[in-house]
């Protein structure tokens, strides 16, 4: 029992056709046509012609097209196939030709080459914002731009009771600024140039290290899920109900060294509301 031929890729040979059988070939629908004039060693003129049809069709759907052409279920590959078709120098070629697997190769490398350029260049994420997205740890971790050190330290530090208007100082003399949470993580942080740390109090003794190196001279590593990258932004805004002292007592070697990087601003009005 011969197999049942079902599939998009068609070749067909069309003897001592008509004019009109010729004009309805050539109107077929494909995705992709080309079909050549030729004459036999017998002197049988014939259409020679290979199909890419844009859906699946069976023996029965193709004949329905053309009843008297011979069908056959394509073989090998489409290259092959077009240089058969156009052996005798006459031919209609209709629809985009699929790409050799050697041709895709050569495109995806140059698509490829060009990605590299942009995450080289820093415009990835507007380029080719799916595979800055798919590969962005891979990105990062192989080509961070370079960072440099800052010469001036960049804390501020806004304390003071609740309702005087730290937070609300902060976000409009700092807009758009990343909003860091109490933790060591940067997720979502894409290189904006202010941070603010929001509310800060005397449970966060241990975020005194970080502090430290965030508001110092030099770039640090930050760290999200799934890598880091080294970042320096130009300007680090805490707000607290507390003064550093407060948080991490008075005298000590973390008071003086968080003092020495943020500047500090004391808040005493309340806002009316």
């Amino acid at each position: 029992m011969s197999k049942r031929q079902i599939g998009t890729r068609w070749c067909y040979t069309l003897n001592n056709y008509s004019l009109e059988e010729a004009v309805a070939v050539l109107e077929m629908q494909s995705s992709y046509h080309i079909c050549g004039k030729e004459v036999g060693d017998e002197g049988t003129p014939h259409l020679q012609g290979y199909i890419i049809f844009k859906s699946v069709k069976a023996l029965s759907g193709v004949k329905k097209l053309q009843s008297r052409a011979h069908w056959e279920q394509a073989k090998g590959t489409t290259t092959q196939n077009v240089t058969y078709c156009s052996k005798g120098g006459l031919f209609s070629e209709t629809g985009t030709r699929p790409k050799t697997s050697k041709e895709v190769g050569e495109l995806q490398k140059e698509q490829w080459a060009d990605v590299v350029r942009s995450v080289r260049e820093g415009t990835c994420e507007h380029e080719y914002p799916k595979e800055f997205i798919q590969y962005n740890a891979t990105i990062n971790r192989l080509y961070q731009p370079q960072v440099h050190e800052i010469q001036v330290y960049t804390g501020i530090w806004f304390y003071g009771p609740p309702g005087t208007g730290k937070s609300r100082k902060a976000r409009d003399d700092f807009p758009g600024a990343y909003d860091k949470l109490m933790n060591k993580w940067w997720d979502g942080y894409v290189d904006e140039e202010s941070v603010i740390i929001d509310d800060i109090d005397t449970t966060h003794v241990h975020m005194g290290l970080f502090l430290k190196r965030y508001a110092d001279h030099y770039p640090f590593r930050a760290e999200y899920k799934g890598g880091s990258k080294l970042i320096r932004p130009k300007h680090i805004i805490v707000t607290s109900n507390y003064s550093i002292e407060d948080i991490f007592g008075t005298g000590t070697e973390m008071t003086k060294a968080i003092q020495r990087r943020y500047k500090v601003t004391q808040f005493k009005s309340l806002i009316a509301k």
